[in-house]
């Protein structure tokens, strides 16, 4: 981790801790990249899916029931990935044209909607992660979603998230933004750089376009 994650983990942490929450300090980049349709065929034994509401495929995460019905209350899309007929990984995306930020109050707006979509919560299973199935997943999802007129998939990280960052950058994404959130309570101000932006929300979602360009 370098200078600056470490720095902003280490505030972060110590806001949470010393004001037990109250305020919250929160740095996002928003990350585009070009989706492949390659239409090349997955390898032997491998399926995408279009997750339908309450399948299986959709809970291998474990993730609250709650939020997976908001998830689809808000037309987001699931796709999984399965290896001879078994659940191993899915990818959400927002196809719609914007997508809802789930830990501040951000509203992400594509400047393209027609071919720019948002990627989040992409999982794979523990004892898949050292085989094909991320590679094949984000192959299948390309060739779907480029079927579909897609050309992007922007996401946000944060900025913590090493790894993360590394990996987004290795496969060609794009830095577009950096998002400051600073939390007081409900009272929420954000800070981009650049281009820039300030506003401070106390109930209602700040819209941020998202350009893939």
């Amino acid at each position: 981790m370098g200078p600056l994650p470490f720095a902003y983990f280490l505030l972060s942490r110590m806001l949470q801790v010393a004001f037990r929450g109250w305020i919250r300090l929160v740095v996002y980049r928003v990350y585009v990249q070009s989706l492949i349709d390659s239409q090349v065929a997955l390898r032997s034994g491998y399926t995408l899916i279009e997750v339908n509401e309450g399948s299986d495929d959709e809970r291998i995460a474990k993730r609250p029931e709650k939020i997976l019905q908001l998830r689809r209350r808000l037309g987001y899309r699931c796709f999984g990935l399965r290896f001879k007929n078994e659940p191993i990984a899915y990818a959400w995306f927002a196809t719609g044209g914007d997508y809802l930020e789930d830990e501040v109050r951000l509203r992400y707006v594509m400047a393209d909607p027609e071919k720019t979509v948002w990627d989040f919560d992409i999982f794979v299973v523990p004892k898949s992660r050292a085989g094909w199935a991320f590679q094949q997943l984000w192959q299948g999802c390309g060739n779907r979603l480029g079927h579909e007129g897609f050309t992007d998939t922007a996401s946000r990280i944060h900025l913590s998230n090493v790894n993360s960052i590394l990996s987004h950058e290795r496969l060609g994404a794009r830095a577009v933004a950096t998002l400051v959130v600073l939390a007081f309570g409900r009272v929420e101000l954000l800070y981009r750089p650049w281009p820039i932006l300030l506003r401070i929300s106390v109930n209602k979602a700040t819209k941020v376009m998202v350009d893939r360009r």
